[in-house]
């Protein structure tokens, strides 16, 4: 063993700095992330996870592996370097992610998920933060025993394994066993008694949807388990099924027709209601972050006893079809069917066209802020405009109008509402005082009108699909107002 690198390891094992990212990483993926589901709560582990791992493993491989080995020059600098090429390899391209994931799973013994995701690749600053704390640390006289350093690397091992379990992506496909039906998913299945109405988890050793062959298409940001129930709902064949005279035929997520006479005719039963863009976008991102919403019908199957056709809707669960001719929606673990809400463009995106025009706002008062402290103190309109980009703030990356829940929709109102009443107001007056001091409102207008377009142009990007994740256009349209009221800053003050 290095017991030089080894002393070294302990001690920073155990210093406050890698003890809070340990803390930081359980608090915000064990609390955080469930009371405040945002952009910014799901890449925050990822930061503290990058700042504490390669430490870990440094600790780790100085207690297995020899002293020749551990000793070579830059051995610390390789563990870093190559916890940064694993993580953006894995972050960015799905086999890599794959054949990670299946490894961890096989050590773990249950499935495991990562998600592909390029914008994690930020959380890189925290790595090349922890490699200057490692090389500018210095050595204490205090020392930890080896023991209590394992301690610290055995939490910090089960925290990251503890949130790597794997999400289910639906129901796709059904087999009929012994008089019941089975259903199954990329993780579970179940089984009904009764004619798919009611379900149970079902242990079975390779599912219908393991059975399952698919083509992988060009889709980089989607897992594994996602190319799969993409590639199923993507079929253009069309899948019949029968028992007698009675017959079920559909194109997957298309309308399903019925016959009772052994296919003689056919009638039109059930058309789903298509989800809209903004419906799908609002599903994917506020019921199941980053989880791309699939519905169906993709397969089907009629009981034996009760004559019910059982069709797998994904994403949406179970519909039924009883020989009464009634249509039911059936829950199955935690897939459910969500009545579409139609969202228009406009009503989906109305709040961030205020923040929109709030912005442009701000940016007009800030820069006639700048114009009237030649003159006068403005103590008062910059604490004023300080709590109205908070508010901004809040409505952009907590409540999320967009994707919010209804709760979360009341609070951005609100906190657009306080704004809008205190900026109103903070812009007259700007105005006025502009006036008296005889600086032209004009010079201003195209700065904030620039704002108003750049701080929408990306929720119209994301709604395009040109944009992966909402926050991500959120951060966008922030970045577009802090650099557009810094140049025109500078170039009113020339």
């Amino acid at each position: 063993m290095n017991l030089e690198l080894a002393k070294k390891t302990r001690q920073i094992l155990a210093h406050h700095a890698t003890l809070l990212a340990i803390t930081l990483y359980f608090v915000n993926n064990h609390i955080l992330q469930k009371m405040f589901p945002t952009w910014w709560t799901g890449k925050l582990s990822d930061f503290a996870w990058l700042f504490f791992f390669p430490i870990v493993m440094l600790f780790i491989l100085v207690s297995v592996f020899p002293h020749r080995i551990t000793e070579k020059k830059n051995f610390d600098t390789f563990v870093f370097l190559i916890t940064g090429i694993v993580y953006s390899l894995v972050k960015t391209i799905p086999w890599a992610n794959n054949v990670v994931a299946e490894y961890i799973g096989l050590i773990i013994r249950i499935p495991v998920f990562i998600a592909v995701d390029v914008t994690d690749l930020l959380a890189l600053l925290a790595l090349v933060t922890s490699y200057y704390f490692w090389r500018r640390f210095e050595w204490k006289q205090w020392d930890i025993s080896f023991q209590q350093g394992l301690i610290i690397v055995s939490l910090a091992t089960l925290l990251t394994l503890a949130d790597a379990p794997q999400r289910s992506i639906g129901i796709c496909c059904f087999e009929v066993r012994d008089n019941s039906i089975v259903a199954s998913s990329n993780l579970e299945s179940y089984i009904s008694y009764d004619g798919g109405e009611n379900w149970e988890i079902f242990e079975v050793d390779v599912s219908c949807y393991q059975r399952n062959e698919i083509t992988i298409e060009n889709a980089p940001y989607l897992s594994y388990d996602e190319h799969r129930i993409r590639s199923i709902t993507s079929k253009k064949q069309i899948t019949e099924v029968s028992d007698g005279n009675l017959k079920a035929r559909f194109l997957p997520t298309e309308l399903i027709e019925i016959s009772t006479d052994g296919g003689k005719t056919w009638e039109v039963e059930y058309n789903p209601n298509p989800m809209t863009r903004s419906d799908k976008l609002h599903y994917e991102e506020s019921e199941d972050k980053y989880h791309h919403y699939e519905t169906g019908p993709v397969d089907a199957v009629i009981d034996p006893i009760t004559g019910n056709i059982v069709f797998a809707m994904v994403d949406e669960g179970i519909l039924i079809r009883t020989p009464e001719k009634e249509w039911q929606w059936v829950e199955i673990g935690i897939h459910r069917h969500n009545d579409s809400i139609h969202l228009s463009l406009y009503s989906l995106l109305f709040d961030e066209s205020l923040l929109a025009l709030l912005s442009g706002l701000l940016i007009f008062i800030i820069l006639g802020i700048k114009e009237n402290t030649k003159e006068h103190k403005q103590v008062g309109s910059i604490i004023f405009g300080s709590l109205s980009f908070l508010l901004i703030l809040l409505a952009m990356f907590i409540f999320t109008p967009a994707i919010g829940s209804l709760n979360d929709k009341f609070f951005a109102t609100l906190a657009i509402a306080i704004a809008s009443a205190v900026l109103v107001v903070l812009g007259i007056v700007t105005a006025i005082r502009l006036g008296r001091n005889s600086v032209s409102r004009l010079q201003m207008l195209p700065y904030a009108g620039l704002g108003v377009v750049l701080f929408l142009l990306p929720y119209l990007m994301w709604y395009a699909g040109l944009l992966p994740y909402y926050y991500f256009a959120s951060s966008l349209a922030l970045i577009t107002q802090i650099a557009i009221t810094v140049y025109g800053t500078r170039a009113l003050s020339t």
